[in-house]
């Protein structure tokens, strides 16, 4: 496991990423329980540390890749919303802004570059 992150609505679930380049969704009650898996052909983690985020209303996950992507899926199906390219490096944090409802995204990769998404 490289990221952990607690789903904001439900402190019961949590978020990992891990070198297997899969996003998962885990009821940490039932002993780790998966609840949706989330991957993609071009997310990939090759960094040792690669972050993650649950939206604010619960529904989104977020991953950067080694790619310099991030995903963006949706939490109940799995499916894959969007692919946002805008780093030439791995991600390695994002985080969305709880102020903002989650109208604000923000991305860091392995150089330091920040980019806000709106």
């Amino acid at each position: 496991v490289t990221s952990v992150k607690f789903n904001p609505r439900n402190n019961a679930e949590v978020l990992t990423t891990g070198r297997d380049s899969v996003v998962k969704l885990i009821d940490v009650r039932k002993s780790g329980e998966v609840l949706q898996s989330f991957f993609h052909s071009e997310y990939r983690i090759d960094l040792s540390y690669a972050g993650c985020a649950i939206s604010p209303d619960g529904k989104y996950a977020a991953a950067g890749s080694s790619t310099g992507d991030i995903f963006i899926w949706r939490t109940v199906d799995g499916n894959l919303m969007k692919q946002l390219k805008g780093h030439d490096t791995g991600v390695v944090s994002v985080a969305w802004n709880m102020q903002t409802n989650g109208q604000q995204f923000a991305s860091v990769d392995k150089r330091g570059y920040l980019i806000l998404w709106a």
